[in-house]
């Protein structure tokens, strides 16, 4: 241990669990010394009653908060001396929903901030902060222009990440480029630019020639617009090569929910790039896979408007390293086997809005894929059973306001090969989506919970407050319920009053059904947003 570098070391506990290092650190002596400092890492507060808990906690407890370099701060009315007095060395600012005294600002030596724009004066923020390295912010209901951008970079010199949620984006040309070959731009040593807006999203390649003369080490470039897909501005070809010529250490570009136009796509290749994040919508007659040296270098694609089988196949075949595909949308159904075997490195999948089936057919395939997230998906019998066939290393799995149609009874989820790091599941439903409908009973192999008490959100969507686990006898007289038949009143009736016990409206069990989980284990189950203790 005493050999190791302190980077190696802080590498190790920064990507360990604070459960994890308090094992490490109970070792041995010269193991407590060299990772007891790290249990102190971070610090998040999020609320007015916990601001005053962990305070008092360092102040009374002595706990060493000289050894705190990142700060969370959210919900909370901050005093902004006794923070710098209780944690006097933060190099890392996370701030949002509250308003900070810029006596913070002006102690610390900030080399990353993340902060919510909204009731700070940012100008003022970030004339005390010439050190910051990486710079991300959010909820800004202005539009960024070339000249804000500008503004950052005066205060900012040393930035080499820049990070923006905005209302909206133009560039604005201006008289800086009325005379390209006597630009007044001074370039800087910005490597990572995203930017993420409700408006002028399509007009991102504009951007593109303030890029060429101020980002000339850029390696790292993402656009995002929010909401509904949109397609890009037409673009002048001279700006593309421009850029491609003057940012030539360029690895990486993300379009997310941006239709690339095909011209724009060649344009924009470079032997240097590594990876690109795509949206496509196969609307138009070119698509950006049919440019192979770019398709190629697809990791992750976002498709809108998926309609046949064999687009996946195209996808699979033109795309091999495409490690994180999200599908939206779907006309018709979707084959999961489909995407298993001709996506074969695939690591994410994400499907939102699309009906899923598995194939009749057994269809041996090994996939490497380790996060599935389904979002207002509906799906059969068998998707699971396949997944977890073919998925031995899947860990990560979210199911959000999903139901299955092929069952009255019960949401099935067989994944009894996995040994799961995380299970997500909120709003699952029976038959169809019917807010209303709430299975409030879960089944987890052997164990049964029982969503006592819950919340509301104004979309209908349960938010569990309360689980009670159900003991032997109580699991006996639920299971009657548990049916694929349609029972008449009077058989519910006298079910009922063969199940009287504490619960409330045990019925509901058969009118709308229950949650099967089976798998070998779960780290951390969280069902309608509340982590379950098993």
């Amino acid at each position: 241990m005493k050999e190791l570098p302190l980077e190696i070391i802080e590498l190790i506990s920064t990507n360990t669990t604070v459960h994890d290092l308090l094992d490490i650190i109970l070792v041995s002596k010269v193991w407590y010394h060299y990772f007891y400092r790290f249990l102190y890492k971070s610090v998040c507060i999020d609320s007015q009653e916990k601001s005053h808990r962990i305070l008092s906690a360092f102040d009374k407890q002595h706990l060493p908060g000289h050894l705190v370099r990142s700060l969370s701060l959210s919900h909370a009315e901050i005093n902004g001396q006794q923070v710098i007095d209780t944690f006097p060395h933060i190099d890392t600012l996370v701030a949002s929903a509250l308003k900070l005294d810029t006596l913070l600002f002006r102690h610390y030596q900030l080399k990353h901030l993340v902060l919510d724009t909204r009731e700070q004066d940012i100008p003022c923020i970030l004339k005390h902060c010439p050190s910051l390295k990486r710079l991300e912010l959010l909820h800004f209901d202005q539009q960024v222009t070339m000249n804000y951008l500008e503004t950052i970079h005066q205060h900012c010199p040393q930035l080499t990440e820049l990070s923006l949620q905005c209302l909206d984006a133009d560039p604005q040309p201006t008289s800086l480029f009325d005379d390209m070959h006597d630009t007044k731009l001074v370039s800087c040593g910005l490597q990572s630019f995203s930017i993420c807006t409700k408006s002028g999203a399509s007009k991102w390649s504009f951007w593109l020639l303030y890029f060429a003369f101020k980002y000339p080490y850029l390696k790292h470039l993402s656009f995002k617009q929010q909401g509904n897909s949109i397609p890009s501005l037409v673009s002048d070809p001279v700006i593309l090569d421009l850029f491609t010529q003057n940012c030539r250490h360029l690895k990486s570009i993300a379009w997310h929910s941006i239709v690339v136009r095909h011209d724009q796509a060649a344009k924009l290749y470079g032997p240097q790039l590594t990876h690109i994040q795509v949206f496509e919508s196969f609307v138009g007659s070119h698509s950006i896979l049919q440019i192979r040296k770019m398709a190629q270098l697809i990791t992750s694609l976002t498709i809108g408007q998926l309609k046949t089988a064999e687009t996946i196949q195209l996808i699979g075949t033109q795309c091999p390293s495409l490690s994180q595909l999200e599908i939206q949308q779907t006309k018709g159904r979707l084959v999961i086997q489909d995407l298993l075997v001709y996506c074969k490195r695939l690591l994410v999948l994400k499907i939102k809005c699309t009906h899923i089936t598995a194939s009749s057919l057994d269809i041996p395939a090994y996939s490497p894929l380790k996060q599935v997230v389904l979002q207002a998906c509906s799906f059969e019998q068998g998707v699971f059973e396949s997944i977890s066939g073919s998925c031995q290393a899947l860990k990560h799995v979210e199911l959000l306001a999903c139901f299955q149609s092929d069952r009255r009874d019960k949401v099935e989820l067989v994944l009894n090969q996995q040994r799961l790091h995380t299970l997500k599941i909120q709003a699952l439903r029976t038959r169809q989506y019917y807010p209303g409908c709430r299975i409030r009973f879960f089944s987890i192999n052997k164990d049964w919970f029982y969503m006592e008490k819950f919340d509301v959100s104004p979309k209908g969507i349960e938010k569990a407050v309360q689980f009670d686990r159900l003991d032997a006898q109580e699991q006996e007289k639920l299971l009657p319920f548990v049916t694929t038949k349609m029972l008449k009143a009077w058989d519910i009736e006298h079910i009922k009053q063969q199940a009287l016990f504490s619960m409330e409206d045990p019925e509901n069990v058969y009118y709308s059904g229950i949650v099967s989980i089976q798998c070998l284990s779960i780290q951390h189950l969280l069902i309608n947003e509340l982590l379950l203790e098993q």
